[in-house]
């Protein structure tokens, strides 16, 4: 099966059953997991955390960041406190992404 394909079968996937969904796969990945280095429980519970702000249910839709995001992490940096705690303390790491940040931002010249 091509990519294309797998990837509209994923959309479809997520529009006909929602989000929720996609929650509960990732619920059952979790529990299939042999070791967490975090455990189950606070797993889970980073899992709840990220499906209530836009950028961790893109993060888990996605499982990773586009240029839209990496751009609001990197470069808009909103203010820390109008953030959910997970998302700030996310968009407080940007530190260490800096020299990605570098190349983002003379690429973007």
């Amino acid at each position: 099966m091509s990519s294309s394909l797998v990837a509209a079968a994923a959309v479809t996937s997520l529009l006909s059953h929602g989000f929720d969904a996609d929650i509960d796969s990732h619920r059952a990945r979790i529990e299939a997991a042999p070791q967490l280095t975090l455990g189950t429980a606070e797993t889970f519970s980073l899992l709840e955390e990220l499906t209530t702000f836009e950028l961790g249910r893109f993060f888990i839709e996605n499982q990773g960041l586009n240029g839209k995001w990496t751009s609001y992490i990197i470069l808009d940096a909103p203010s820390l406190q109008d953030l959910p705690p997970l998302e700030s303390w996310i968009v407080q790491g940007r530190q260490l992404l800096w020299p990605h940040a570098h190349a983002f931002i003379s690429f973007k010249r």
